[in-house]
């Protein structure tokens, strides 16, 4: 902590020399070297214009997504120029703001808003996700090699244990490589380490979100409410109108229904084979084949998205 040697001839002193705190009250940011918070000093690229917000509040009222409350962005602008980067990551508001960059692009001061919102929904990933160690090295740019080599590793591994690497002379047999038998078992239980990692974080999410607020009174389940609420909630995920009347990012809208229709349509045609092979049915499939075709142009689907 800094400090200042002052004189004061105040009634007790008498003029002798007292130490005093530098004052700090005002200091909303941190400066660059000392008292630098772990996420300014993670996201430094992202809250590079965090110094210049005015708190004016344009960011808000210009987001047609941040309803009358005013949920998001300045909010959480104001929590981390405070420091208080978990409470601002904890709250339900970092997932209702869609990242369009309305409010950056509108900003009077550069402080780019949805920069920041975007560095603390990847907090919020990393604070909720099981492991969360795995979420850190997953989610920096800096450590993809490692989860690329490890990868490359883990599927070699496969192929030299259940396969070989030489398919041999004549028409290819990639099941050779890496049989059936070994690749569906393999990764059906990654698949479903997956899920249950995605449940323990929707559980820790959902565990915070309750934390913010009051304890809620007790209330009776209508099945009639929850079947109105996913009626109205699937068409927005699936189609997600309201990033259409965002100004910036015109192709956003697009990226994700291609991607979300991929996902959707693999996950109904892996089922589909799944079914056709325990009735007997032969694999691999031949490239003609129309649901080889399908797949292919979900996944052409995907990688555009």
């Amino acid at each position: 902590m800094w400090s200042v040697n002052t004189t004061d001839f105040g009634w007790r002193l008498h003029g002798r020399t007292t130490t005093l705190l530098r004052d700090r009250s005002f200091d909303l940011t941190p400066p660059p070297v000392i008292g630098e918070t772990p996420f300014v000093r993670h996201h430094r690229r992202e809250v590079r214009g965090l110094e210049s917000c005015l708190q004016c509040g344009a960011c808000t009222a210009t987001c047609d997504l941040a309803g009358d409350a005013g949920l998001f962005p300045r909010p959480q602008v104001t929590f981390v120029r405070l420091g208080l980067t978990e409470r601002a990551a904890a709250g339900p508001e970092v997932w209702q703001c869609y990242g369009c960059t309305d409010c950056t692009a509108r900003c009077p001061s550069g402080a780019k808003p949805a920069e920041i919102m975007a560095a603390l929904r990847q907090l919020a990933t990393e604070r909720n996700a099981y492991p969360r160690r795995l979420a850190r090295v997953s989610n920096d740019p800096r450590f993809f090699w490692v989860t690329y080599v490890f990868t490359a590793a883990f599927l070699a591994g496969l192929v030299a244990v259940s396969g070989h690497f030489r398919p041999g002379a004549g028409p290819i047999d990639y099941a050779g490589m890496l049989p059936n038998d070994v690749l569906i078992p393999v990764f059906c239980g990654l698949a479903a380490l997956v899920l249950g990692a995605a449940g323990a974080g929707v559980a820790r999410a959902w565990s915070n979100w309750r934390g913010l607020g009051p304890a809620p009174a007790p209330a009776p389940v209508r099945l009639r409410w929850l079947w109105h609420d996913v009626r109205a909630a699937v068409p927005e995920i699936v189609a997600q109108r309201k990033l259409s009347q965002c100004e910036e990012g015109r192709l956003r809208p697009w990226a994700h229904r291609a991607v979300v229709l991929a996902f959707v349509g693999l996950a109904a045609l892996s089922g589909v084979i799944s079914l056709s092979l325990l009735a007997g049915g032969s694999y691999p499939l031949p490239m003609a084949n129309p649901g080889k075709v399908l797949g292919n142009v979900f996944a052409v689907l995907l990688i555009a998205g």
